[in-house]
């Protein structure tokens, strides 16, 4: 992260931006992220604006926040002639006594864009969270985005990692892989480490992936039977040594969630192994989604049968240097 001080300009909210209403904006922040980001919308995007639009039926009866969607609506809009062409959500996470903020789903109508009305919206979103505390905010773009990156990088945000989301099927029932078993309490210590490595703190709030759900003993197992997802893990091993772990776990979105933990340089990874024992017990109808570091495995991946979907940047915004 830089250590260079940041300066956010002085900022006077234009006639043009306010906050997002749900009752009157929900159908068309809908539209409009549909419309901007269709050609990269996976299963579980499309499910969320399906969501969307369902809640926005309710009219003027609409709650603050509807139920059924899965993150709180905050944020803000830009209206031009009457109509909504620029859209900002601001998501707070609650997560380990820690408050967040994801700005999410910037969207400008084509028409409009070239206009400085994303900048504008953004300007917004810090000075509100600003307002709210100075709590950690960060996005995520589309690393093909130049223009989003240079936009994002010029005001003040920085680098902090690049993760790829992969998707795949569970391939055919194959014979049992010699060196996949069970996943056994022994390996719990090293799982964790690799599992820290690979979904480090700094971004694990922002995924479905709590530890404790994992951890082997009566613990982790109450949490498995008493909660909402079911949970399954192997373990390859080569010559007595661990080599990776996957954990499966059911998710009620458009894709299954899978966890990889593994020495994120090993090239000669298991994971067509690993998937294909797994294969027998998982729903071939559902999709396998896995969320990786950018650049890594990706052989291994796609020998396993998995699509690359796209590759995000995160971003922070540096509140500690702000001057």
């Amino acid at each position: 992260m830089s250590a260079h001080a940041v300066h956010l300009p002085a900022y006077t909210r234009p006639a043009n931006l306010r906050p997002f209403d749900v009752r009157r904006d929900l159908l068309a922040v809908a539209d409009l992220v549909e419309l901007c980001f269709a050609p990269t919308l996976d299963s579980d995007g499309r499910q969320y604006i399906l969501q969307m639009r369902q809640a926005a039926r309710a009219g003027r009866w609409l709650p603050a926040q509807p139920a059924g969607l899965d993150a709180p609506l905050m944020g803000m809009v830009w209206i031009e002639d009457g109509v909504l062409v620029g859209n900002l959500s601001l998501i707070p996470q609650y997560r380990g006594g820690k408050t967040r903020y994801l700005i999410a789903n910037v969207a400008v109508h084509p028409k409009y864009q070239g206009r400085g009305i994303a900048r504008q919206l953004t300007l917004a979103a810090l000075q509100d969270v600003r307002n709210r505390g100075r709590h950690e905010t960060w996005l995520q773009v589309e690393h093909k985005n130049s223009i989003a990156v240079n936009l994002y990088s010029h005001i003040g945000f920085t680098e902090q990692m690049r993760r790829t989301s992969w998707r795949a099927r569970p391939p055919e029932a194959a014979t049992r892989h010699v060196g996949v078993r069970q996943r056994h309490k022994v390996d719990w210590e090293q799982q964790v480490a690799w599992l820290d490595a690979i979904y480090p703190e700094a971004m694990r709030w922002q995924l479905p992936l709590h530890m404790s759900t994992l951890e082997p003993g009566l613990k982790g197992g109450l949490q498995r039977i008493f909660g909402q997802q079911r949970t399954l893990q192997w373990a390859a091993e080569q010559g007595g040594d661990l080599q990776a772990v996957l954990t499966w776990q059911s998710s009620s979105l458009g894709a299954d969630r899978l966890w990889l933990a593994a020495d994120p340089n090993d090239a000669q990874l298991p994971m067509a192994s690993l998937l294909a024992a797994a294969s027998r017990e998982l729903d071939p109808d559902r999709m396998l989604a896995l969320n990786y570091p950018a650049g890594h495995a990706t052989e291994a991946l796609q020998a396993a049968g998995f699509t690359d979907l796209r590759t995000l940047i995160w971003m922070r915004f540096p509140w500690e240097v702000l001057s």
